[in-house]
């Protein structure tokens, strides 16, 4: 009886072992809530579109939308050396909100792979890509210069900040400066949440949608 009693805390230790060589790496505080099935968040928003100019002022007209949409964590899987995370939302507020869809992370970064369910291969390819937010972000800014006929028009910067009001980080890009339909996206990731707040006003669909998380 003591022998089986030793035989069966060796296999429980062994399953453990086996258990913890095989979970999921710990995934940094500012993404890792993304992961976490049946976790849900409510993200207040507001789209502004701009119509034609007014005659008076001059000036775009306007109309302004708000409201609220719920997301939740779906399904989380373990592939090609990463985390899978599906992400839904109750309502589809287009490109711009870029909470829903297939997400991808491990410790050294976050990808979003879109709509459809990614194989191996996709998140191979995708984690051989510049991440959206670095497992262990720093404060840095780069300039790209396209080619255009207006050397004063000519720069994109893209980069990530701190957020010290969320204690978090915020990846932008800035392209208003070389492309007439350009403009800003932010997203901020906060520890704890994940996403925490988005604006888009890229202008090529002229509209600017802004959203933060309750």
């Amino acid at each position: 009886m003591a022998f089986d009693r030793d035989m069966r805390r060796v296999v429980l230790a062994t399953l453990l072992m086996a258990s913890v060589a095989t979970a999921a790496p710990a995934l940094p505080a500012h993404y890792a809530a993304m992961f976490e099935k049946g976790k849900t968040w409510v993200y207040d928003w507001k789209l502004v579109t701009f119509g034609a100019e007014d005659e008076k002022t001059g000036k775009p007209t306007h109309d302004t939308e708000r409201g609220k949409v719920t997301c939740k964590v779906v399904d989380v899987a373990r592939r090609a050396g990463a985390v899978v995370a599906h992400i839904t939302c109750d309502q589809d507020l287009g490109r711009k909100f870029v909470v829903p869809g297939y997400w991808v992370a491990t410790d050294k970064g976050l990808w979003r792979l879109g709509d459809q369910a990614p194989d191996a291969d996709a998140i191979k390819d995708a984690k051989k890509e510049p991440p959206q937010i670095a497992g262990a972000p720093k404060v840095v800014e780069k300039v790209t210069h396209v080619e255009f006929f207006d050397k004063n028009h000519d720069t994109i910067l893209t980069g990530v900040r701190e957020s010290p009001k969320i204690k978090g980080w915020c990846a932008y890009e800035d392209t208003a400066n070389a492309d007439p339909d350009g403009g800003h996206v932010v997203t901020c990731y906060g520890p704890g949440i994940g996403i925490e707040s988005g604006y888009d006003d890229v202008g090529g669909e002229l509209n600017k949608l802004e959203y933060t998380v309750r």
